[in-house]
């Protein structure tokens, strides 16, 4: 059973009640989508007004009652007790408006689905606003397009404030206040990326999935199945869409199939009645369906020839150079009856691998495998790369290590070669946690290569993961000798930049480091292709470094910004950073927590190699609280090969120190620093 709470949402409700008491204005109107929380924003700011003394009256409006005259009033008006013998609603209402008169400077009305009011009550909420002054709070899907309440609005009496979609951190949260504990964090980002802001559609989806018997115990949560689109979902949503004339509808359904298009290739205005309606918003240069439910419901609403039509003329309006819109259009003819070409596939697995869009990827390099086989071509052999890979971020680890082994063994060039065994090697050291099998597999690779800019390149990554394990053998990064395409030449550059900024870390040389990272970032975007987390890398870096300078304020003013980004990739790397800073700054309860956060989120993405650390920290914070059991328990937690990883095994003599040290034998934890340390 769920159990649901109203959780208010601060900012519109503090941005809402702020206007009011400050008097600036007589109405504000509530903007949003269907499932929004308009009413939740309403009801909250009318009790903080309430609370402050003010009289606050409620109606609300219907599309049934649209012909009743004064319908919306009638449950107001019948709470006059004092005059229940005069069963005259014109009188009741005369007399609700001759009190207000005297009082409206503390008098609010709620207006619930302001469009649908009936005309007398509009012309009633018109006169309250207009001519005694009460303020006045409105709630509608899309501005009021004529009527008494559309006149407030020309006559400038009505500020439109629009309500922001749910961010994924407070979706995150509801549902685990629902469920009744943690979810595991990929199904948790597909349900609250699926819902995309709307906490009506959040609910429904997860009541859904509920009633489907879709969650399920987890290892790191509970696991959130995907229901079907909900009828009540797309009961909300059908009328809207089935209202738009013919050529609206047209342009909503190639929106809605394609989730965007490029405002070059819309016809002008041909969108503003969706938008109008919360289904299609504007971006920079672009219109998109204004949350993925949205496109489901457009779909669900399409035949299958016309759905193959739309998806055909949508990829046929992407023909620019831009790579979003490239891989929109590969994806589109992918579900189509014209599928784009091995190559196209190949190269939108890669593209959808790098947007973090794991399914995507395999599903994309599944279809390029099977259509090369279709068609008697070479095996892709990059999409097999992207797919394993994909599979490897996803925690699909067992069926990673088989993808990982068939792309080394059907890979023939040494570019490829050596692309497969980076990713390979990568997997091996993060996601298994075994660096030296990912060194061993580079050694191995690396007879088999004969082409200079091959062996530069797994070379470089192999020297990473030496780093890792603090071994200084084997063959130096030599990122000059990489003389390939610009992305490999840039991903060499950054991989060079990496290694020194490490080097300047570990050695407390804040201004080598800060030059590693300014020559970084010169090529963190080229790289991409190569490098996928360089940029986040250097990010961290930088906290880092404003640490060594002791910079330790704006350091934590950073990492408590980016800690809030639950469902990026580099999640745990910032909860790590901010147990390190809590530690600096003596707050070690507020350590423990930040470091037991980062060992749940790097278990779930870490391409950092900090899990290790992230235990050692968190038995560092629970040897300074004096317990020894917890902080004990936090290093067993340690995967054998991590406990090679210099930050794991720094960290975790650390921790040992503090325990002989609260056990009273402070000297013996000296020695054990001193000893790691020689």
């Amino acid at each position: 059973m769920l159990t649901w709470t109203v959780v208010e949402r601060t900012e519109p409700v503090d941005e809402l009640t702020a206007r009011m008491t400050a008097k600036r204005g007589r109405a504000w109107m509530l903007l949003g989508p269907a499932g929004i929380g308009k009413s939740v924003v309403a009801a909250a700011a009318a009790a903080r007004l309430a609370a402050a003394g003010f009289e606050v009256l409620s109606i609300a409006g219907a599309a049934e009652l649209a012909a009743v005259s004064l319908g919306a009033f009638v449950p107001l008006l019948a709470a006059d007790e004092a005059h229940a013998a005069d069963t005259s609603t014109q009188h009741r209402l005369e007399r609700l408006f001759g009190r207000l008169s005297r009082t409206s400077s503390r008098a609010v009305l709620v207006v619930e689905d302001a469009p649908t009011l009936d005309p007398a009550s509009a012309a009633a909420v018109h006169q309250l606003v207009r001519a005694y002054g009460v303020r006045c709070i409105l709630t509608a899907r899309t501005t009021v397009a004529d009527g008494p309440i559309a006149r407030l609005s020309d006559e400038g009496l009505i500020e439109p404030i629009d309500v922001p979609v749910m961010d994924d951190v407070d979706a995150a949260e509801a549902v685990e206040l629902a469920i009744g504990g943690g979810a595991e964090p990929e199904s948790l980002l597909r349900l609250v990326t699926r819902a995309g802001g709307n906490p009506l559609f959040l609910r429904s989806l997860l009541d859904a999935a509920d009633r489907d018997g879709r969650i399920r115990p987890g290892t790191r949560g509970s696991v959130i199945g995907a229901p079907a689109l909900p009828d009540r979902i797309l009961a909300i949503l059908r009328e809207p869409i089935e209202a738009l004339g013919a050529d609206d509808r047209r342009w909503l359904d190639l929106v809605g199939i394609a989730g965007e298009l490029p405002l070059r290739v819309v016809t002008a205005n041909a969108t503003r009645r969706s938008e109008r309606d919360g289904l299609l918003v504007r971006r920079d240069g672009s219109v998109a369906i204004a949350g993925p439910l949205i496109g489901e419901a457009i779909a669900a609403l399409l035949s299958t020839d016309r759905a193959d039509e739309l998806r055909i003329a949508a990829a046929a309006m992407l023909t620019g150079d831009d790579d979003d819109e490239r891989l929109t259009a590969v994806t589109l003819l992918a579900d189509s009856s014209k599928p784009p070409s091995v190559i196209d596939l190949a190269w939108a697995s890669r593209r959808a691998t790098q947007l973090d869009r794991y399914d995507l990827a395999i599903r994309l390099a599944d279809l390029a495998d099977h259509l090369a086989v279709e068609l008697g071509e070479p095996t892709p052999v990059e999409a097999r790369i992207m797919r394993a890979e994909s599979l490897s971020f996803l925690g699909r680890l067992d069926e990673a290590d088989d993808a990982f082994e068939v792309a080394l063994d059907v890979t023939g060039d040494d570019d490829g070669l050596a692309l497969a065994a980076s990713r390979a090697g990568f997997h091996w050291a993060i996601r298994r946690t075994d660096p030296r099998r990912a060194i061993d597999l580079a050694m191995e690779v690396l007879d088999r290569l004969t082409d200079p800019d091959a062996r530069a390149f797994l070379t470089t990554n192999a020297a990473k993961w030496r780093i890792m394990i603090g071994d200084p053998s084997g063959p130096a990064a030599d990122p000059g000798a990489i003389i390939g395409t610009p992305a490999a030449m840039a991903a060499a550059a950054i991989d060079a930049s990496l290694v020194r900024l490490v080097g300047a870390i570990f050695a407390g040389q804040p201004s080598i480091a800060r030059a590693a990272i300014v020559t970084g970032r010169a090529s963190a975007v080229a790289a991409e292709p190569f490098v996928r987390h360089g940029t986040d890398l250097l990010d961290f870096a930088e906290l880092l470094v404003l640490v060594l300078d002791g910079r330790l304020g704006d350091a934590a003013e950073i990492g408590a910004h980016r800690r809030r980004e639950r469902f990026t990739e580099a999640a745990g790397m910032w909860s790590y950073g901010a147990g390190l800073l809590h530690v600096h700054a003596g707050r070690i309860d507020l350590a423990a927590e930040a470091a037991a956060a980062a060992v749940e989120q790097l278990a779930w993405r870490d391409f950092l190699g900090a899990r290790g650390a992230a235990s050692g920290l968190l038995a560092t914070a629970e040897a300074i609280l004096g317990r020894p059991r917890e902080a004990r328990a936090a290093i067993d937690d340690i995967p054998e090969p991590l406990r090679d990883v210099v930050t794991a095994r720094l960290q975790t003599v650390e921790a040992e120190a503090w325990m002989l040290a609260n056990g009273g034998d402070p000297a013996a934890g000296a020695e054990h620093i001193a000893a790691a340390l020689g």
